[in-house]
C-alpha cells in the first residue's frame, strides 16, 4: 500500500519555519499526523486485527509520541494522540513505531515529496524503484478522516472529541472459546462467611 496527502495552506501557512517564525505547527507535528493517517489507512485497507503492525519514521518526536502515548501537552498534539489510541482500540491492532534514518527513509521521501508525479507516474515509481511481488497500491485517506486530523492540526488547544465509528471497518464479535484451564476437584470452592460486624 502506498498514501499521500498535501496538507493544505491553512495548515502549511501555520508551520514554524525560517520565514514564518511565529508559526504555531513544527514539522513534527506533520509527522505525528502523518502516522496517524498511516495507522487508519493501513487498517481499512489490510486485515490487521489481532496483529501487531509495525511503522518507521524518520522523525524523532513523533515516534517517542506514538512510543510513550500520553502527552500533557494542550496543542494539536494530544488531540492525534486521542485519535491514534482511538484508531488501535477499533481496529484491534497493536500499532507499533520505531525510528529509521532520514538516508533510509526514501520511500516516506518519495511518497510525501514527489508532487511533480501524478498518481499514476508515482506509483510508476515506486514499482520501477521499489519493486516487490505485488504492484503497489494507491490509498487515500478517507474524507473525514483528513478533515479530522486538518481540524486538530488547525486547533489551538486540544479538544476532547473523538473518531467517529464510520471511520473504520465494522467488527463482528467472535465466539467464546472453550474454558482453558478445566476445573480442578481437588480445589474446594469459597464458602462466601459473614463478616461480623456489630
Amino acid at each position: 500500500l502506498l498514501w499521500r496527502y498535501p496538507f493544505p495552506p491553512l495548515v502549511q501557512d501555520q508551520i514554524v519555519s525560517y520565514d514564518n517564525p511565529t508559526g504555531r505547527l513544527t514539522n513534527s507535528d506533520l509527522e505525528l499526523a502523518g502516522t496517524v493517517v498511516h495507522q487508519a489507512i493501513l487498517g481499512s485497507h489490510a486485515q490487521v486485527d489481532g496483529e501487531t503492525a509495525h511503522t518507521l519514521c524518520a522523525n524523532t518526536p513523533a515516534v517517542a509520541w506514538q512510543s510513550t502515548g500520553p502527552t500533557t501537552t494542550t496543542k494539536p498534539v494530544a488531540d492525534l494522540l486521542r485519535l491514534a489510541a482511538v484508531i488501535r482500540r477499533d481496529q484491534h491492532c497493536n500499532h507499533r513505531i520505531s525510528h529509521i534514518s532520514g538516508a533510509d527513509n526514501r520511500m516516506g521521501d518519495d511518497a510525501s515529496r514527489r508532487w511533480d508525479l501524478d498518481d499514476e507516474k508515482l506509483l510508476s515509481h515506486f514499482n520501477s524503484v521499489y519493486p516487490q511481488i505485488q504492484s503497489w497500491r494507491l490509498c487515500h485517506p478517507a474524507q473525514q478522516l483528513s478533515s479530522k486530523v486538518i481540524s486538530m492540526l488547525c486547533r489551538s488547544t486540544s479538544s476532547e472529541a473523538s473518531a467517529p465509528q464510520e471511520w473504520f471497518r465494522p467488527k463482528t464479535p467472535g465466539e467464546s472459546g472453550a474454558l482453558s484451564v478445566p476445573r480442578s476437584t481437588l480445589t474446594q470452592d469459597l464458602v462466601p462467611t459473614k463478616t461480623p460486624f456489630p
